[in-house]
């Protein structure tokens, strides 16, 4: 049987942001090892999907990371209204998505190479963005985004003055616009070479030195972002004159 851990990613603890870096024990856990055609982390994905909607919420993301004797399968949770704001999930929400989930992995004993522990939590306020609906979701809010290479050589539709300005950098903070179909501004498309589907582009305004530059970046070259919380300090109150007792 798993331990049990109950998060609140809320908090910002900077020790549990998710590390889109990380990967699992491969030495001691591989799709390879589960029996049938679905594979271990289809089936913890579909598993987690129904408990989570049992609780009203939905799977944002999971990830299995750690080595042998230290591993840790961690599931984030989300919860939208009706007009798909976000609504925030509570310490109730992840108790009992962890019960739930909890109990059906032990049952069916999904994952292997033997103890991990699981921990439930919300994405946090410095949510990581991996899918194109994660990117979707976080439209105008601001965010970090690191690429494999340079902005100005993956993001076609620049002119050299845009380019120029960029230099060399491969992370920025901005603003997300929205996400695209990987059509170009002249009428070509970048696609996948295997499926020579439209690869999905990611409109991201982003600054540099004061300035603001629009690129289009696939997503397939991002390595790493996540939303960047913002603390706005309670304004001081003007001064005036005192009032009198």
């Amino acid at each position: 049987m798993q331990d049990q851990r109950i998060t609140d990613l809320d908090k910002l603890d900077a020790d549990s942001e998710l590390d889109q870096d990380a990967t699992p024990d491969e030495a001691s856990v591989s799709d390879a090892d589960t029996a049938g055609t679905e594979s271990w982390r289809d089936k913890v994905a579909r598993m987690a999907a129904e408990v989570a909607a049992r609780e009203g919420c939905e799977i944002y993301d999971f990830d299995f990371i750690g080595n042998a004797g230290n591993r840790s399968l961690r599931v984030f949770i989300d919860k939208l209204t009706v007009d798909g704001v976000n609504a925030g999930v509570s310490i109730e929400d992840c108790s009992n998505v962890s019960r739930g989930l909890n109990l059906l992995l032990d049952v069916d004993d999904v994952i292997p190479g033997g103890a991990y522990n699981l921990e439930v939590s919300s994405p946090g306020l410095e949510r990581p963005l991996r899918t194109a609906k994660h990117f979707e979701r976080a439209v105008g809010r601001r965010a970090f985004v690191k690429t494999f290479e340079a902005f100005a050589e993956i993001s076609r539709d620049l002119d050299d003055g845009a380019r120029q300005k960029l230099g060399k950098s491969k992370q920025m903070e901005g603003m997300i616009v929205g996400i695209e179909n990987g059509s170009l501004q002249n009428g070509s498309q970048q696609k996948d070479v295997e499926s020579s589907t439209p690869l999905p582009l990611l409109v991201f305004d982003a600054e540099n030195g004061g300035g603001v530059i629009r690129v289009k970046l696939p997503l397939a070259k991002v390595t790493k972002a996540n939303t960047v919380f913002i603390f706005e300090a309670n304004e001081k109150p003007s001064a005036g004159k005192k009032k009198k007792n």
